[in-house]
C-alpha cells in the first residue's frame, strides 16, 4: 500500500484539505493507513526526517503559511533535506544561489578549449575588433575553441566564483587574468542580486572595512585557492596580471611571481586603447606572444 505523508501549515485544519488523512503527532504508532499529515507543530524536523523512510511520497501543503515566519523557514529547510532524498511533490526546487547570473556561458564543445577569465581588459575593451584581442589571438595560434568569461570592470572574486562553476577538463588551457586588487564584489541583498565595486567608487563604509592589509588578503586569497583548485584538474594553467606601481602592487607581484604558473612580461603594455584606458592592440599582441613564448617552455 502506497503511502503519502502531507506536511502543512500547523494552525490548517486540515479536514478541510482531506478528511481521510490522519494526524501525526507521536512516533510510536502504527502506520498501517495510507494518508498522514503532520506539521513543524506536531513533530519537530528530525522525528520528521527520522520517520520520511516510511512513505513513499511527501506532499507539502502551502495554504496558510506567513512567508516570512520561522516556521515557514524551518519548513523549506526540512523540505529542500528530504527532497533529494524522497519524493517530494508540491514544492518549488529553488536554484541554487551561486552568484552566476547565467549558467549558459558555460556550454562548450567536445573538444579542449581556451578558458579566458578576466576583468574589460580580458574583455576586449578599447579595441576596434575583438579580434586583436590577446584572448582570440591565442585562439586562433594554439587552434583552441575560446571561452571567453569576463566582465568590465568585476573582481577577482567574479573571476574566481565563474572558474569555480566552469566546465574545465584536463585537457583544457585556462588563462587567468588577476585584475587589479582594488575591486570587489558588493551583495544588496538575500538573493543572486550582486555589483562589482571600484573602491574609488565604493561608500565610505565599505572604505572603513577595505584596508590595504584586507584587500591583499582578499586577493591572495582567491588567487592560492583558485591555483590549487585548477592545479588538481590537472589543466595547462597561465596566470597574467594588470599591474599599476603601488606599495599594494608591488606586495600582490611579489605574491603572482612565487606561483610557476604566473607569467612575468613587464613593461608589455605598450598603448592606449580607443577608450583612452585599456589596452591597445599592441599590448594585447605582446601578451599573446608573451604567453606563447611562456608555454613552450
Amino acid at each position: 500500500m502506497s503511502k503519502t505523508l502531507y506536511i502543512f501549515e500547523p494552525t490548517l485544519d486540515f479536514n478541510h484539505i482531506d478528511p481521510t488523512s490522519i494526524l501525526l503527532d507521536q512516533l510510536d504508532v502504527d502506520l498501517i493507513h495510507n494518508k498522514y499529515h503532520t506539521s513543524l507543530g506536531d513533530l519537530s524536523n528530525q522525528e520528521i526526517c527520522s520517520i520520511a523512510d516510511q512513505f513513499d511520497l511527501i506532499s507539502f501543503v502551502d495554504h496558510k503559511f506567513n512567508k516570512n515566519s520561522n516556521i515557514y523557514k524551518e519548513t523549506v529547510i526540512l523540505l529542500n533535506f528530504l527532497q533529494h532524498r524522497h519524493n517530494v511533490i508540491n514544492f518549488t526546487k529553488n536554484n541554487v544561489i551561486d552568484f552566476i547570473s547565467d549558467q549558459t556561458i558555460f556550454q562548450r564543445p567536445d573538444v579542449p578549449v581556451l578558458w579566458v577569465f578576466g576583468c574589460s581588459h580580458s574583455h576586449g575593451d578599447g579595441l576596434d575588433d575583438f579580434n586583436q584581442c590577446y584572448s582570440s589571438i591565442l585562439s586562433k595560434e594554439l587552434n583552441l575553441p575560446l571561452k571567453s568569461i569576463t566582465q568590465p570592470g568585476s573582481s577577482l572574486g567574479w573571476s574566481f566564483r565563474h572558474m569555480m562553476q566552469a566546465n574545465i577538463q584536463p585537457n583544457d588551457l585556462v588563462i587567468w587574468q588577476l585584475t587589479t586588487p582594488e575591486r570587489f564584489t558588493k551583495v544588496i541583498d538575500f538573493d543572486e542580486q550582486s555589483r562589482e565595486i571600484l573602491l574609488k567608487d565604493a561608500a565610505v563604509t565599505d572604505l572603513a572595512f577595505f584596508s590595504d592589509p584586507q584587500i591583499f588578503y582578499y586577493h591572495v586569497n582567491y588567487l592560492t585557492s583558485g591555483l590549487a583548485f585548477l592545479r588538481n584538474l590537472k589543466v595547462k594553467l597561465v596566470v597574467t596580471s594588470l599591474d599599476n606601481a603601488s606599495d599594494l602592487y608591488y606586495r600582490c607581484l611579489i605574491e603572482y611571481t612565487k606561483h610557476p604558473e604566473y607569467c612575468y612580461l613587464p613593461r608589455y603594455n605598450v598603448d592606449i586603447g580607443n577608450d583612452n584606458l585599456h589596452f591597445g592592440p599592441l599590448t594585447h599582441q605582446n601578451l599573446a606572444s608573451g604567453i606563447l613564448k611562456f608555454l613552450s617552455n
